[in-house]
């Protein structure tokens, strides 16, 4: 009895995990957040997405990882109807559940 609901507890467990990268995480975030932020502002495509990169909280003893930053180009309208390429920064939660900010892209 006791192996059954060892067994059953495992199997249910394993059932919650997410098993996507970070990388795919924080890319699903993003896709979402784009998708609701430019919904009736016209096409927009994604074109490609950076690697994820941390975003450090440095106080005068420790670092600890505050969230996320991922890149994102996409072909989209701007404010005047054209269709042309724009280049962001989000910016992710440390649990991939939200995007925290988004700001252009400044190489």
């Amino acid at each position: 009895m006791k192996r059954v609901f060892l067994i059953a507890t495992v199997l249910i467990c394993s059932c919650h995990l997410d098993r996507r990268s970070n990388q795919k995480k924080a890319e699903d975030i993003a896709h979402h957040y784009l998708d609701s932020a430019l919904s009736g502002k016209g096409d927009f495509k994604t074109i490609t997405f950076g690697k994820v990169d941390s975003v450090l909280d440095i106080t005068s003893k420790s670092k600890h990882i505050k969230g996320w930053s991922l890149y994102a180009s996409y072909q989209g309208n701007d404010a005047y109807g054209a269709y042309e390429v724009h280049k962001v920064i989000l910016k992710i939660d440390s649990g991939y559940s939200k995007v925290i900010s988004v700001s252009d892209y400044k190489p």
